[in-house]
């Protein structure tokens, strides 16, 4: 997959994973803000964008900063292990659906599972 603006300009790219790689079968990260990568996907088809998370190095408010880059590319559903208060605020004030994931599993796999309740 391909980085880029793809995911900002395309509405069927709008439910958002946080994962430890770049590819549909990698783990559903443990943390939000400090994620290695946000895939950006198509629930219907499996097609999906990833973007490094430019966020994960800050010293702090790396949560903030992800989830503002988050809505700010349009995503409308995230699924995540975690995200912290200020994060939260965010997600919530940008009307980003939140599916809380704390069973490990790759983004596939949780794609699979999620897939009756994801936008499409």
């Amino acid at each position: 997959a391909a980085e880029g603006a793809a995911a900002m300009t395309d509405p069927r790219f709008r439910t958002v994973f946080c994962a430890d790689g770049d590819k549909l079968d990698a783990p559903l990260s443990a943390v939000f803000g400090r994620c290695a990568f946000f895939l950006f996907v198509d629930p219907e088809t499996g097609e999906f964008e990833a973007v490094t998370n430019e966020a994960r190095d800050l010293d702090h408010g790396a949560g903030r900063k992800a989830a503002q880059f988050l809505l700010d590319r349009g995503a409308r559903e995230l699924v995540a292990a975690q995200l912290g208060p200020k994060a939260r605020d965010i997600v919530e004030a940008g009307a980003l659906r939140f599916f809380h994931r704390t069973s490990p599993g790759t983004v596939r796999e949780i794609l699979d599972e999620l897939s009756g309740e994801l936008t499409k």
